[in-house]
């Protein structure tokens, strides 16, 4: 883990939303499990390690992992959402429309980048599949807004 994601105060305050939303829906770690991984520790460290969240749960996961807390994935970064979300075929005409105008072919962005996201090219729901480091990542090359391209 790289110095920036153990103090990264994004990184801590989700995941004390986290903790906070579990234990406001009196669920137990062991019941979100199947959203890390099947692993109760995974899902502990989502918790307890800054950068966990960011790294060790993909969206869909995320999605429904949120989900069985009765939150939205938006509300774990911040407290107020913006109103406008980004659907992932949406995101994939973001980052054509920008491999476009910046002449850029897609392996080249994909290293830019540090992942492989040609796979959401061919089928739009593997953005789904991204982490959010990921996502993260993608969306500040691009110019959008990254909490906005959360499953909604």
């Amino acid at each position: 883990m790289t110095d920036s994601a153990k103090t990264d105060p994004l990184g801590r305050a989700s995941r004390l939303r986290l903790k906070q939303a579990r234990e406001a829906a009196g669920k137990h770690p062991s019941e979100l499990a199947k959203y890390a991984d099947n692993s109760p520790s995974s899902y502990y460290d989502l918790e307890n390690c800054d950068g966990e969240i960011f790294m060790n749960i993909d969206l869909r996961n995320l999605d429904g992992l949120c989900a069985a807390l009765g939150m939205r994935p938006k509300n774990l970064f911040i407290l107020q959402p913006p109103e406008h979300a980004i659907r992932p075929e949406e995101l994939c005409r973001e980052i054509n429309a920008y491999l476009k105008r910046a002449n850029i072919a897609l392996n080249d962005f994909e290293e830019k980048v540090n992942y492989t996201i040609a796979p959401a090219f061919e089928d739009a729901s593997q953005v789904l599949t991204w982490n959010i480091d990921c996502l993260r990542n993608v969306c500040s090359e691009i110019g959008v807004n990254w909490i906005e391209a959360l499953p909604t």
